[in-house]
């Protein structure tokens, strides 16, 4: 079997693309390989994603038995951070989120739509330029989700590059770009003007991995729009 062949996808700093597709499509497949937690078996990912990429998976992965701060200083261990930058940009993330007066509550007895929020904060915890998250707002109730999609844009207008896949397609209004991924394909469609196979734009070029899933793999090809050979800024 083939997962995401011949996916071919730009994210550019500044804006929210969302990625669409039905169950099995190759989505999660596709945000591990954006984050570095899978290697592509054909392709690649441009820039290399390790230690640049804020990773949020689809089911809830932090520490049900460790509080709010104290999952946010793991973090910040992870990455190598120091104690007063953890202090101060965790301190800064929770007010951000809505969290703050619960730092000291078990991440398990959160409500989903906290959880979520914790997950992004963590996530954004050492200042990553571009931000992973597979269906973030699945199971967490409508107030919660337009919280937290204010949230995701926000980040974007800060300057980075956000991913976001989803099985519902209304979850994408006010997004910058819908891309639609039918298994085993690739996007083929977006709301900004695309190319046949490049979910997105035209006149610039970029890469994307080929993966294997129970099988040899899948490749992809460097596509080259109308314009010139490099792509301003930062591409996913």
């Amino acid at each position: 079997m083939r997962a995401v062949e011949g996916v071919d996808l730009a994210v550019f700093p500044g804006e929210v693309v969302v990625l669409v597709g039905p169950d099995g499509a190759g989505k999660t497949t596709l945000a591990r390989l954006a984050a570095g937690v899978l290697a592509p078996t054909a392709g690649r990912v441009v820039p290399d994603p390790r230690g640049r990429v804020g990773y949020l998976a689809a089911r809830f992965s932090l520490y049900p038995d460790l509080t709010v701060w104290e999952n946010l200083a793991f973090f910040g261990r992870l990455y190598g951070m120091a104690t007063r930058d953890v202090e101060a940009e965790g301190t800064r993330l929770l007010e951000w989120v809505g969290l703050l007066p619960f730092r000291d509550r078990l991440a398990g007895a959160l409500s989903g739509g906290m959880r979520q929020k914790l997950a992004l904060a963590c996530a954004l915890l050492h200042r990553p330029p571009v931000l992973v998250l597979d269906e973030p707002t699945t199971g967490v109730d409508p107030v919660a989700r337009a919280e937290f999609w204010q949230l995701l844009r926000e980040e974007a207008r800060a300057g980075r590059a956000v991913l976001v896949t989803t099985s519902y397609l209304d979850v994408a209004v006010g997004c910058d770009r819908v891309a639609l991924l039918w298994w085993p394909r690739a996007p083929r469609r977006s709301c900004g003007g695309s190319t046949a196979r490049a979910a997105g734009w035209t006149g610039c070029s970029s890469t994307w991995p080929g993966a294997g899933e129970n099988g040899p793999g899948a490749g992809a090809n460097r596509k080259k729009g109308s314009g010139p050979g490099r792509c301003p800024g930062r591409v996913l």
